[in-house]
């Protein structure tokens, strides 16, 4: 396997072929997410990423789902704090027609009002869902404790902000972030020439310039005391520790990645054994890390009775 590092056009593109697959996957990753939006319009990111699905300027929201889908493929994306990401994975021999899809989807929406209304509706949902979500709410309330500025805001954004982000400020923020040199193409799985060849030539059509200011990293607070909120409509209490750890660009982050492993991923794991197997005090316990490149958070989670 060799991994392939270029510049076509104006853009970054990984290719990562493996021989022994049927299947081909392409990401756009967009170099903007939450820790990018300035306070009134926190959730935009993640908003445009709802929106875009609604249809483009070549494929209707319908055609947008069905050609990716029809042929057992995934069309998805997701929103973090410093990126958005839009990806397919079908089988090798529908990829061409699929990656058309994708780049449509990525470069060519039509943010229309209608459209923008009705994701409102679903984001609201969404947003009301994660708060009555204990695991979800505990996390976004830890991370608004932990880190500084909008590095420590819900990636959905708040209540008002969701209600108030308006069709003009979609497609400004779209036009203002969606450019080549903020994004990175990365292709896996069954990569041949041909389909390099295909997305070259398509990449090589989009000369977008744009600037993109980088928001640096946050710091890391250390709250003066414990962070709670009583709800008697529940059973058990949902507690997160949260550690600064270094960020995936230390030379340190593999050990600590190593070091999380065997804390707390997995049923081997210290924590699973020692408090749920030996002792029987919990039904879930683990440790995860949320790394950013320059700094990150080890989280330690677990519920248990009163």
């Amino acid at each position: 396997m060799k991994i392939v590092d270029e510049t076509i056009g104006k853009f970054r593109v990984i290719s990562i072929p493996f021989d022994n697959v049927k299947t081909t996957s392409c990401a756009f990753i967009v170099k903007s997410g939450s820790a990018d939006e300035p306070d009134p319009l926190a959730g935009v990111s993640h908003y445009l990423e709802h929106v875009v699905f609604r249809g483009t300027k070549k494929y209707d929201h319908f055609q947008l789902k069905y050609i990716v889908e029809s042929v057992g493929g995934v069309l998805n994306a997701f929103t973090e704090r410093r990126a958005t990401v839009f990806y397919i994975k079908v089988p090798e021999m529908n990829f061409l027609k699929s990656f058309d899809v994708l780049k449509s989807l990525v470069f060519e929406p039509t943010i229309d009002e209608e459209s923008v209304e009705i994701e409102r509706k679903v984001i609201l949902e969404e947003y009301k869902m994660n708060r009555d979500d204990p695991v979800s709410y505990l996390h976004d309330l830890l991370f608004e404790n932990v880190w500084e500025g909008p590095f420590g805001r819900p990636i959905l954004g708040y209540e008002d902000t969701i209600r108030s982000i308006s069709k003009e400020e979609l497609v400004e923020y779209h036009d203002k972030m969606y450019f080549p040199r903020n994004m990175i193409v990365v292709l896996a799985g069954r990569v041949n020439g041909a389909f390099i060849d295909v997305v070259r030539k398509e990449l090589e059509k989009i000369d977008k310039e744009g600037e993109k200011k980088d928001n640096g990293f946050p710091n890391f607070t250390y709250p003066s005391s414990a962070i709670y909120e009583v709800r008697n409509d529940m059973e058990q209490v949902h507690v997160a520790l949260a550690k600064p750890v270094p960020g995936m660009e230390s030379s340190d982050y593999p050990a600590m990645a190593l070091l999380n492993t065997a804390l707390g991923s997995g049923m081997s794991s210290l924590l699973f054994h020692e408090i749920r197997e030996k002792e029987g005090l919990v039904y879930d316990i683990y440790s995860q890390i949320y790394a950013l490149r320059e700094t990150g958070v080890l989280v330690i989670y677990s519920s248990m009775s009163p």
